[in-house]
């Protein structure tokens, strides 16, 4: 059975969480939960957002309208992936090449950059 929220605002928002196999059948194959709108989901901590997924799937930490898929800001400018297996590269982009870190993290500061291919984000 799932569960709906919607605002008794003018122009309400409705918010829900299901279980559903995206035929509007309910079922135990997947969860979903989200806007049935076109608002935005927000995450907030003390009435602060800090991650938004905007209706059109862009999604935001730190800021609340992101211009691009992934957006991050804030005062750490510093982005650090572990890598996935014990080989990793580091990208300079003044000299625009790769070095293998030999199981470094792979680590991003103070630096513009733009990736193609499959990028993998393993925790």
């Amino acid at each position: 059975m799932p569960i709906y929220m919607e605002s008794s605002n003018a122009t309400p928002i409705g918010f829900g969480l299901q279980l559903s196999n995206a035929t509007n059948a309910t079922s135990t194959t997947n969860a979903y939960f989200g806007i049935t709108t076109t608002n935005d989901l927000v995450l907030m901590t003390a009435e602060t957002r800090r991650l938004t997924i905007t209706s059109t799937g862009s999604v935001g930490i730190g800021i609340g309208s992101p211009n691009a898929p992934l957006q991050v800001a804030g005062s750490n400018t510093s982005i650090t992936v572990k890598p996935i297996s014990t080989i990793s590269y580091s990208y300079d982009v003044a000299s625009n090449a790769w070095a293998n870190r030999s199981g470094w993290p792979f680590t991003l500061t103070n630096v513009p950059a733009s990736f193609g291919g499959n990028i993998y984000i393993q925790a």
